[in-house]
C-alpha cells in the first residue's frame, strides 16, 4: 500500500514504519510532497531523506521538509578513507544533521577501513556490502533464524541499541 493512500484512507500505523524519498521525487512535486509529508509523518511514520549530498541536493530541504534522518549518498563514504577533506564534509554533513535532530544513515559501506571511520565520525546508523548483501524477504528470515554474526567488530553494545529520534 503506497504512502498517499495509507494517508487518504487513514490507516494506523503499527509498529515501527519508515519512509524513504529520494530528493529528486521531492523537489519535482514540492508543493503536494510537503503536505503529504506532514500528514504521513503526523502518523508516526519515520522520514528519510535518500542520496543526501548530490542531486537536486539543497540545504533548503532540511528547512522547509521535517526529515527525521538523512541518508548520506554513497559517494562519499567511498572516499572517506582517501582523504582528509572527504572525511571533513561527511564530519560536516554529520555535525548539521545532530543539530537539527537527525540521525544519519551513511550508505554503500563496503569496507572495515570505511567502518572505521564512520565509527570515528560518530555516525549514527550504516548499511551496504561490508554488513549485507541485497536479500528478500525470505533470505532475510533465514539469516535471522540463523542467527548468523554480523560483520561487527567495531560496534558496541550502545550503538547497537541505538534508537531513532
Amino acid at each position: 500500500m503506497g504512502a498517499a493512500r495509507v494517508v487518504q484512507g487513514g490507516a494506523r500505523v503499527r509498529g515501527p514504519a519508515a519512509e524513504e524519498r529520494t530528493q529528486s521525487v521531492i523537489m519535482e512535486n514540492a508543493g503536494p510532497a510537503s503536505l503529504l509529508l506532514a500528514q504521513i509523518k503526523a502518523l508516526g511514520v519515520h522520514l528519510l531523506l535518500d542520496d543526501f549530498g548530490t542531486g537536486y541536493s539543497s540545504l533548503s530541504y532540511l528547512h522547509n521538509f521535517r526529515f527525521d534522518t538523512l541518508k548520506l549518498d554513497r559517494s562519499f563514504v567511498a572516499r572517506i578513507d582517501s582523504s582528509g577533506k572527504h572525511a571533513e564534509i561527511v564530519r560536516t554533513i554529520l555535525s548539521l544533521a545532530r543539530a537539527l535532530g537527525m540521525d544519519v544513515v551513511a550508505e554503500g559501506v563496503e569496507t572495515p577501513a570505511q567502518v572505521a571511520q564512520l565509527q570515528l565520525l560518530h555516525c549514527d546508523y550504516a548499511q551496504g556490502y561490508y554488513f549485507a548483501r541485497p536479500m528478500d524477504a525470505a533470505q532475510l528470515a533465514g539469516l535471522l533464524e540463523s542467527r548468523r554474526a554480523w560483520p561487527l567488530p567495531l560496534a558496541s553494545a550502545s550503538s547497537l541499541l541505538h534508537q531513532p529520534r
